[in-house]
Parts: C-alpha cells; sequence; structure tokens
C-alpha cells in the first residue's frame, strides 16, 4: 500500500485554569492510498483539559473531508482524560460517513478506548497496553448536589458500558466486572477479548514496508536487480538518506528520486558559491586591514618629521623649554647621539618629548633631512 504524506496541520494545547496541566498533541494529516485520500488523527497525551478536544477535532475532521478524504484514520497513543471530551469525539467519529480504522501505538487507556470502539476496525501494535475501568468523578456541595452529581455520573457510565458491550459481544455485567477490576491487557488479550481486531506486528510492518519499495520498483519498469548498496556506493551521504526517506514513504519511483537528487546537487552547489563568496570577503577584509596599518605608520612617520621641520623653524633657544619629563642624567654618562632614523622609529609622543627636551639637537636633525 503506498502512502504519501503531502500535508499536516497539529495543535498544540495545554490546560486552562483549574485543571492540573496536562499537555498531548492533536495531530490531523491527510494521506493518499491508491486512488483515495485518507484523513490521519493523532491522539496523543491527555483527551480535553485543552488537548484534543470535540471542537478542535471537528474543526479539522471537516477540513479533511472538504479536502476529498474518505476514508479516516485514528493514531492513539494516550491514557484518557475527560469523559465528556472523549464521549464527544466518539459520536463525531461514528457520524463521520467515513470508512474509520483507529491504530493504537503505546497504549489506549480509560477515555481513549471510548474513542477506539468509535472505528469500524481497532488494530493494536504488538507492545501496546490497553486499559479500562469504572468512571471516576469527584463533587463538591450539598447532599441534593453530589447525589445528582452520582445519578449522572451513574448514567454516563451506563452509555459507556453499552458501548464496550457492542464491541466486545459481551454482556453489560460482564464488561462491568471487566471495569470493576481496572484491568489491563497486552494486544493479544485485547484482541482476544474482542475489544480490538488485530495485531500489528514490527515484522508485518517492515514486510509491508519492503512491499512498497518493490512494487515502487515495478511500477518504474525497473526488472534489473540491483544492490541499493552498489548504488549508493561513492554517492554523498545525503543522497543515501535522500533514498531511503523517499523508499519509506512509499516515493521509490526512480523520476521523483532523481528530480530531489538534482535538487540537492544544486543546492550544494550553491552553498559551495556562498562559502567560496565568504572566503573571497575574509580575504578583502585582511587586505584592507593591511593597508589600514600601512597608512597608519605612515601617517605616524609624517607626524614625526613635521614636528621636527616646525621646531627648527621656531629657533628656541634650549633655556627657554622646560626639560623633558623625567629626564635624569647621570654625572660623566652622555646620552647616545639621536639620528634621523632613530626618531622616525620612536612613537609620535615619545618623539615629541624629545624633541622638546633637545630643541637644538632636534634643530641640527631638521637641517640634514636626508640623514
Amino acid at each position: 500500500m503506498n502512502k504519501i504524506v503531502f500535508a499536516q496541520m497539529a495543535a498544540r494545547l495545554e490546560g486552562g485554569a483549574g485543571e492540573q496541566k496536562k499537555t498531548g498533541m492533536l495531530a490531523f494529516s491527510r494521506i493518499m492510498e491508491a486512488e483515495e485520500k485518507v484523513g490521519v488523527a493523532t491522539i496523543s497525551g491527555y483527551i480535553g483539559y485543552g488537548n484534543a478536544t470535540v471542537d478542535e477535532f471537528t474543526k479539522h475532521l471537516e477540513e479533511l473531508k472538504a479536502e476529498g478524504c474518505t476514508k479516516f484514520e485514528v493514531i492513539l497513543n494516550s491514557m484518557g482524560g475527560n469523559l465528556f471530551e472523549a464521549s464527544g469525539i466518539y459520536d463525531i467519529i461514528k457520524g463521520c460517513g467515513m470508512e474509520v480504522t483507529a491504530k493504537i501505538y503505546g497504549v489506549a487507556a480509560s477515555a481513549a478506548t471510548l474513542i477506539a470502539c468509535a472505528a469500524g476496525r481497532v488494530l493494536i501494535s504488538e507492545n501496546s497496553r490497553y486499559m479500562v475501568h469504572r468512571a471516576r468523578g469527584c463533587a463538591v456541595g450539598t447532599v441534593e448536589e453530589i447525589e445528582a452529581y452520582a445519578a449522572d455520573l451513574k448514567d454516563a457510565e451506563g452509555q459507556v458500558t453499552g458501548i464496550y458491550a457492542e464491541r466486545t459481544g459481551k454482556s453489560a455485567e460482564d464488561v462491568l466486572a471487566v471495569l470493576n477490576a481496572e484491568t489491563w491487557m497486552n494486544a493479544e488479550t485485547a484482541v482476544k477479548e474482542g475489544w480490538c481486531d488485530e495485531v500489528i506486528s514490527p515484522s508485518a510492518a517492515e514486510s509491508g514496508q519492503k512491499e512498497t519499495v518493490a512494487q515502487g520498483k515495478e511500477e518504474d519498469g525497473g526488472g534489473d536487480e540491483e544492490d541499493p548498496d552498489e548504488e549508493e556506493k561513492g554517492a554523498p551521504q545525503n543522497y543515501t538518506v535522500l533514498r531511503r526517506m523517499m523508499a519509506a514513504v512509499g516515493l521509490a519511483g526512480k523520476n521523483s528520486v532523481e528530480e530531489l537528487e538534482r535538487e540537492v546537487a544544486r543546492l550544494v552547489a550553491e552553498n559551495e558559491r556562498l562559502a567560496a563568496e565568504n572566503d573571497g570577503f575574509r580575504g578583502m577584509q585582511g587586505q584592507q586591514a593591511r593597508v589600514m596599518e600601512a597608512h597608519e605608520r605612515e601617517f605616524e612617520q609624517r607626524v614625526k618629521e613635521a614636528v621636527v621641520r616646525e621646531m627648527a623653524a621656531i629657533g628656541v633657544a634650549p633655556v627657554g623649554l622646560p626639560p623633558a619629563e623625567g629626564a635624569t642624567e647621570e654625572p660623566g654618562k652622555k646620552e647616545p647621539a639621536m639620528t634621523n632614523e632613530k626618531l622616525r622609529e620612536m612613537a609620535a609622543q615619545d618623539a615629541l618629548e624629545w624633541i622638546m627636551g633637545h630643541p637644538q639637537e632636534a634643530a641640527r636633525l631638521a637641517e640634514q633631512p636626508g640623514k
């Protein structure tokens, strides 16, 4: 059976004020089985309390019907929840006018089993659990209010018991005995006792997937047997993953894979182009930094030379200038002679301080620009 997932709508909600915070997911999608569209509802977590509500279920189911879905699958993995929300969803499924199949993966317990009973067929995975128990509730108020609540709860439980009896073929008394015991069942027992119709085994699911891939190859006219490992040798890892993903959803057609491979190749080439362009930008940034550094050195050198020339033009006598800060001479020790080359190598601030402390020698150096 080829199943092609081509859209999905999901709503994640949390419980409102006054309720214990419970989370889960109600997701709807549609798949295509041969020429028929099949709507899919996935219910996980709690039912009600802001998640998997009647309103959300109705809205999305109507959208799927408007898009031409003629079959409906309900995927369940839920410990249960609000009886009234579950009862409402049960009625919606019963009246949807589509062929409905429920599939249990993980657990269907309490109110979730009521939703499962709305389906024409109920499948349960090999390692899943199924649990039913009596309706529970609590009430606060006067004696009359509590008695009225108890009567309403008893009536609701009677309705649920009738649904379970219809599903299993048991009498209401036998069903009530099972509910009283809060009965947990494995997949095999759930089928044996009539709660479910069939066990979904992992080996069967894997076999079905292989059939889908083989069928896709036959439809492509690929009569020659090819070793998939041979085909994937030397191919980029993303191609290998792509082929496996396509096969998993039934898109084994050669044209589809090749089209997606071409798109992947285009994106890889685009990524390489952008990477090369980014490397070019980095090279330009490095070159710009080197040019700026050269300009700074040239500017510093020009400042030094300008200061030397200006001091020579002023002709200020040495006695008219304060001594350089921190300049002290040891007796009998002379400073090494200053040259234009040494002066150019000094930082601008250091050069200026030297010139201020040695105006006469600075004037002499200014007259010898070539040395």
